[in-house]
């Protein structure tokens, strides 16, 4: 998979668009390869922008494409209206799509009067233009990478732009990025034009025992623990390192010199039998005040910042 990414990255720095797609299901290392990527990307010289999805944001329209654009213009969550539009507008001076600023400011919940009274297929018509001639004129100043995560629960209003940008032969000399869990079935069409599919799946016996030797940092791992683990986890490697914690956490292995010890025989009936089971045994282990936090945190939902927490919790 880093061999894909790293061909497609050279590609993208020789001017040409590539389209590779990450499908796999949840903790099989989608997130580890987009840092991967982000990375190699990095190395190479190469601009990343990330757009994500949300469970809590599938019915706000364009919400995939209002993360990229809040991306590009490296505002942050606290990034107050009068800031966003002159970066906005700042920008697309540089890039000279100023005619596009109303209707990519619709993106950023930005009131624009003179496109008020235009028909509302006319303005969604421009959206999809001006965000067309946004990613056109980025890739065509610098080579870059375009993430689209947890692509799955993308809104209806995002996945109708995305079609509509990955219907065209060539978009951009850009890398686009979608990343999904299995039950996201659009990417069949998205490819229509063109693309590759990097297919990620659980780990074989042979690998999910190197995960366990690395995470343990032991030469061996007994073939009874191995076992449990791997029966337990099903060979999914964010699994497989959240059982090993617990097994520390627990006290129910030891290592010393890299020679593990199993110090509790009955550790099959210890381990927790999911992926759940195990990330509330790890939180019922924590002192009552950071598991306010995490509750606070938790409450408003999967992206926060510290001001906000503060608010809630002090």
């Amino acid at each position: 998979e880093i061999a894909v990414l790293k061909a497609a990255l050279d590609r993208v720095v020789g001017k040409k668009e590539q389209r590779i797609f990450v499908r796999g299901e949840a903790g099989v290392g989608k997130t580890r390869l987009k840092m991967e990527l982000i990375q190699l990307a990095k190395d190479a010289g190469v601009a990343t922008y990330e757009g994500k999805c949300s469970s809590f944001e599938l019915n706000t329209p364009y919400y995939v494409w209002t993360t990229l654009l809040k991306s590009i213009l490296t505002l942050g969550p606290d990034t107050g209206e009068s800031e966003t539009r002159k970066h906005l507008h700042d920008i697309l001076q540089i890039l000279s799509l100023e005619k596009h600023e109303p209707y990519l400011a619709t993106l950023l919940s930005l009131r624009y009067e003179e496109i008020l009274m235009e028909e509302d297929q006319e303005r969604k018509k421009r959206i999809y233009e001006s965000v067309k001639e946004l990613v056109s004129a980025l890739a065509g100043r610098r080579p870059c990478v375009l993430l689209l995560e947890d692509v799955h629960w993308i809104d209806r209003f995002s996945q109708e732009l995305l079609a509509y940008l990955l219907a065209e032969e060539q978009l951009a000399p850009a890398m686009f990025v979608p990343i999904f869990r299995d039950e996201y079935t659009h990417w069949k069409e998205l490819m229509a034009r063109g693309g590759e599919l990097i297919d990620l799946n659980r780990l074989s016996t042979a690998d999910a025992s190197r995960l366990m030797c690395l995470r343990l940092a032991t030469d061996e791992v007994p073939g009874s623990l191995a076992e449990v683990i791997y029966r337990r986890s099903e060979g999914n490697p964010f699994f497989i390192e959240e059982l090993i914690k617990t097994l520390l956490d627990k006290k129910l292995v030891t290592v010393k010199k890299r020679k593990l010890e199993i110090t509790q025989t009955d550790f099959e009936n210890v381990l927790p039998g999911t992926v759940q089971g195990v990330i509330m045994a790890r939180i019922d282990r924590l002192e009552e005040r950071l598991r306010q936090v995490l509750l606070g945190a938790s409450v408003i939902g999967r992206e926060f910042n510290t001001k906000l927490l503060k608010e809630i919790l002090f």
